[in-house]
């Protein structure tokens, strides 16, 4: 079934609103199994642990940069932020990416870093 996705094109789609969001990856998704074989492998048999390590790559290592989802995923019972995430990101990320894999890739791919003082 995931050979499927190799025949799809990966470029923008006219006319989405989500298009200012996103970035471009290293690799499309064309290419990502070819460019990358043992990360694709590890994402395929090991999605959590490999988002938690994606997460800390997009954020430089910095936790204190960290909010469940970065805040992209908000709904009316929950607010990123709110549950405390600042006293322990490392075991609120693990549990993100455990319980809630897809939504931590796409705040991966969502999340731009905001400039420093």
């Amino acid at each position: 079934m995931v050979c499927c996705l190799l025949f799809f094109d990966d470029s923008p789609v006219d006319g989405d609103p989500r298009a200012a969001f996103g970035r471009e990856w290293e690799a499309g998704l064309q290419n990502a199994a070819c460019a990358s074989p043992t990360f694709c492998c590890c994402g395929l048999f090991c999605p959590g642990p490999t988002a938690y390590y994606l997460r800390q790559q997009v954020l430089g290592g910095d936790m204190r940069q960290y909010t469940c989802c970065q805040g992209y995923f908000d709904c009316c019972c929950f607010k990123a932020g709110t549950v405390g995430e600042d006293s322990c990101p490392e075991g609120y990320l693990c549990v993100e990416t455990l319980c809630c894999t897809h939504f931590s890739i796409q705040a991966n791919r969502l999340y731009s870093p905001q400039p420093q003082p």
